[in-house]
C-alpha cells in the first residue's frame, strides 16, 4: 500500500468529518469537536509529512500490511494511525449517542461515562492489534499492569470514589444544568458535572466546586424540581395594637395587587408567633420563578412598608424608657411636629388657588399624605372611588385600556400635578390607570371633607371644571388616537356636569 493512498482515505474522513459534526450538533456554523477532528487532523498531517518527505527521493514509500513479520517501525507506524483513527472514530460514536439519544432524553447514560467506554475500546484495540496482529507476547505487561493497578487503585481511592459517585448521581439525576440547588450550605445554579466534581454559580458570582462524592452524601435541596414555580415564605414584625385580622387582610389584598406574586387561598398569612416587641406574622405567596427569588422579596418588603405606612400600621423596635420628670419644650415640639406641612402643601397646587386659609385648613384636617412605592398601583380603571390624589413628590404614569386590552400611555403625572377629580365629584369609576414611576408622596382628599367645603361656598366648584374637563377629554383623546376610533364627540355642557356633580354631592 502506498502512503499517498492512505493520505487520501485519511483526507476523506477528514472532509467528511468536518461536513457531519455541524450537521450533529444542530449548527449553522463550522464550529466543530476538537475531540472528534483533531486526531484525523493530526493523523493527516503525519500522512502528508512521510509523503512530502518522500518527494525529495523520486520514490514514494512502500508499507507492508500489518503482521507478525513488522519491524518495529512499521508496529509504530502502523500502532499510530490506529490509535489516532480509533480516537477520533470514539469520540463520534459519542457525539452521536450524545446528540441523538442523550440531550432528547432517550438514553440516560453521563457523557463521561460514555468517554471512559471510550478509552477502555481504545486501550482493547491496542491489546488486541498488539496481540493476533503483531503477535506481540503481552503476558508481562498485563502481569506488570494488574499490579500497577493495584497500586494506583489504592493510591486513587478518592478519585474513584468521586467518579462512581458522578455515575450514581448522573444515573439518579437529582438536578440538571441550570437548576437552583443547594448542597452543603451553598445555594447557586448548576453550571456543570464531570467524573470528579459539580460546579455551582452562586448569586454572588461565585464558582464553588463541590466533589461528587460530597454531594452524593449530602442533602440535596432543588428548587427548580418538580417545577421553577416556588412557595416564598417572608416574616414580618407589626406591632400589638393592630388587629391580627385586620393586619393579614391587608397583606391579602396587597398580594392580589402585584403581579410578580400569586396569593393561594389555601396558603393565607398567620401569626407566627409573639415576639418581644411584636406579632409576628408569616406571608406566603407563590413566585414564578426561583432565579427572580431577591428581586421579588426585595419589591414585596418594600411596597409592605408603603402599604403599612398609609395604613398606619406600625412596624416597632426596641425602645428604651427613660424616665424624667419633664421633657425640654423643644423636644416635646419636635416630637409632636406633623411629618408634613399639609395646608403648606395644598397652596402649592393651583386647583386650589381659590380657596382662602379657612377652607384649607378644612381640607388639610382629614387629608392624608400617602406613600407608594416606585412600581406600585395607586389607582385602577375602572375600580370605584370618591378620592382625589394631589401629587407632592415623584413621577406616576397614567394609562388607558385599548381595545385589545393593551395599556396606552396617556401621560406622565409630575409633582404639582392632580388625578381623581372625577371620581371625587361624580362617583364616576376610575378614567385611567396610575403606576408609581418613582416613588410618589400624594395628598389624598376625600368626599366628604371636600363636600362640607363645597356646601359652605358653591361657588368655588365653577373654578375647579376647567382641569376636570380638560383632564377628561386628554385621556380621551388618547385613547382615541391609538385605537383609531373617532374624535368627533361632542363635549359635555358644563351645565351638565354641574348638575351631575352637585346631585352626587347633595349641594343645593
Amino acid at each position: 500500500m502506498m502512503i499517498n493512498q492512505l493520505l487520501i482515505l485519511s483526507a476523506v474522513y477528514l472532509a467528511l468529518l468536518i461536513i457531519i459534526v455541524p450537521i450533529l450538533r444542530r449548527r449553522s456554523s463550522l464550529l466543530i469537536s476538537r475531540r472528534v477532528v483533531i486526531p484525523a487532523v493530526i493523523l493527516t498531517v503525519f500522512l502528508a509529512g512521510l509523503y512530502f518527505l518522500s518527494i525529495p527521493s523520486g520514490s514514494e514509500i512502500l508499507l507492508n500490511p500489518p503482521s507478525a513479520d513488522s519491524d518495529i517501525t512499521q508496529i509504530i507506524f502502523w500502532m499510530t494511525i490506529i490509535i489516532l483513527f480509533v480516537m477520533s472514530l470514539n469520540q463520534l460514536v459519542i457525539s452521536i449517542l450524545s446528540e441523538l439519544l442523550i440531550k432528547p432524553g432517550i438514553l440516560k447514560i453521563p457523557r463521561f461515562v460514555l468517554n471512559l467506554l471510550g478509552g477502555l475500546v481504545l486501550a482493547l484495540v491496542i491489546l488486541f492489534v498488539l496481540s493476533f496482529v503483531f503477535d506481540q507476547n503481552l503476558s508481562g505487561i498485563l502481569l506488570t499492569s494488574t499490579v500497577a493497578s493495584a497500586i494506583i487503585g489504592f493510591s486513587i481511592q478518592d478519585t474513584l470514589s468521586n467518579l462512581f459517585a458522578g455515575i450514581a448521581l448522573q444515573i439518579e439525576s437529582p438536578f440538571a444544568i441550570d437548576d437552583w440547588v443547594e448542597i452543603g450550605g451553598h445555594e447557586g445554579q448548576v453550571l456543570s458535572q464531570n467524573w470528579r466534581t459539580l460546579m455551582l454559580l452562586t448569586r454572588e458570582n461565585h464558582r464553588v466546586s463541590l466533589t461528587n462524592q460530597f454531594v452524593a452524601s449530602d442533602k440535596i435541596i432543588n428548587y427548580s424540581r418538580p417545577s421553577k414555580r416556588q412557595i416564598q415564605v417572608i416574616y414580618i414584625g407589626l406591632h400589638y395594637k393592630h388587629p391580627p385580622n385586620l393586619v393579614k387582610q391587608i397583606m391579602i389584598d396587597f398580594l392580589n395587587s402585584v403581579e410578580e406574586c400569586e396569593y393561594d387561598p389555601h396558603k393565607p398569612p398567620y401569626v407566627e408567633s409573639f415576639e418581644e416587641y411584636s406579632i409576628k406574622y408569616a406571608l406566603r405567596f407563590w413566585i414564578k420563578d426561583y432565579d427572580d427569588m431577591i428581586r421579588i422579596n426585595d419589591m414585596v418588603h418594600t411596597r409592605l412598608w408603603y402599604i403599612f405606612k398609609r395604613e398606619g400600621i406600625t412596624i416597632p423596635y426596641p425602645i428604651a424608657y427613660e424616665i424624667q420628670a419633664e421633657l425640654p419644650p423643644h423636644i416635646v415640639e419636635e416630637e409632636n411636629k406633623p411629618e408634613f406641612d399639609v395646608p403648606k402643601l395644598l397652596r402649592t397646587f393651583d386647583l386650589l388657588k381659590e380657596l382662602d386659609e379657612t377652607q384649607l385648613d378644612q381640607l388639610s384636617n382629614s387629608a392624608q399624605m400617602q406613600y407608594y412605592a416606585k412600581g406600585e398601583r395607586l389607582v385602577k380603571e375602572g375600580n370605584g372611588g370618591d378620592s382625589m390624589y394631589l401629587i407632592t413628590k415623584g413621577t406616576a404614569e397614567v394609562t388607558v385600556k385599548g381595545n385589545q386590552n393593551q395599556d396606552i400611555h396617556v401621560q406622565h403625572k409630575l409633582a404639582g400635578d392632580f388625578f381623581g377629580e372625577m371620581s371625587l365629584l361624580t362617583g364616576e369609576p376610575r378614567s385611567a390607570t396610575i403606576m408609581a414611576v418613582t416613588d410618589v408622596y400624594a395628598v389624598v382628599l376625600e368626599k366628604d371633607a371636600f363636600t362640607s367645603v363645597l356646601m359652605e361656598d358653591p361657588s368655588i366648584l365653577t373654578m375647579l371644571l376647567d382641569g376636570i374637563e380638560a383632564q377628561k377629554e386628554n385621556i380621551k383623546s388618547s385613547r382615541s388616537a391609538q385605537t383609531k376610533q373617532s374624535t368627533a364627540q361632542s363635549k359635555s355642557a358644563r351645565d351638565l356636569l354641574l348638575g351631575r356633580v352637585r346631585d352626587y354631592l347633595g349641594i343645593k
